[in-house]
């Protein structure tokens, strides 16, 4: 699929982020780079994160996992926003906006099997945004903590990507195996 038709169906459905859950057990540093930020999807799943171009005002993520029941996992969500280069010879820059640090409690609701989300992928229903900044205005949480899947909005008008990446031992009680989510724009 196109990189354009894959950002027009992105934009009308929910999408599984990443193939292969992810592992990662620590965030890695966002600073500055000249390299564009991408989608890290390796059957070796210990450093998969999600980059989504941001072609909407909006990106919705409703986050799943692997473990059992009340397990915990934390995701972070980031915007990117590239600066031009100003010379024929000069690098792009992508600068980094950090909006949001999210725990996340799996539900008792599962996917099915040979769906998008499976069987033995839970879906989060509580989440929590880990300390609060100015960039609070960006994000809005709907936690229904009742077995229903959660979802986080993230407001993305003006920036050019988000990434969404995971840390299975950050979470303050006992760690879920693996995070992905589904995700679609508005």
């Amino acid at each position: 699929m196109s990189q354009s038709v894959y950002t027009e169906y992105l934009r009308n459905n929910f999408v599984r982020g990443l193939t292969t859950n992810s592992t990662d057990a620590d965030f890695g540093a966002i600073i500055p780079t000249t390299t564009k930020p991408v989608t890290v999807d390796s059957t070796t799943p210990t450093a998969n994160l999600i980059v989504l171009p941001c072609s909407g005002s909006e990106t919705q993520i409703i986050p799943f996992g692997q473990d059992t029941d009340n397990d915990q996992l934390t995701i972070r969500a980031t915007l990117w926003r590239k600066v031009p280069r100003t010379t024929n010879t000069g690098l792009d820059l992508w600068v980094s906006l950090h909006v949001g640090t999210f725990e996340l409690t799996l539900s008792a609701a599962t996917g099915v099997a040979a769906a998008p989300v499976i069987n033995t992928e839970f879906f989060v229903d509580t989440i929590t945004e880990v300390g609060t900044t100015w960039y609070d205005a960006l994000v809005s949480v709907h936690s229904p903590a009742n077995n229903t899947p959660g979802i986080i909005r993230v407001t993305t008008i003006g920036f050019d990507l988000i990434q969404i990446d995971g840390d299975i031992n950050l979470a303050a009680g006992t760690d879920g195996t693996a995070w992905n989510a589904l995700v679609s724009r508005a």
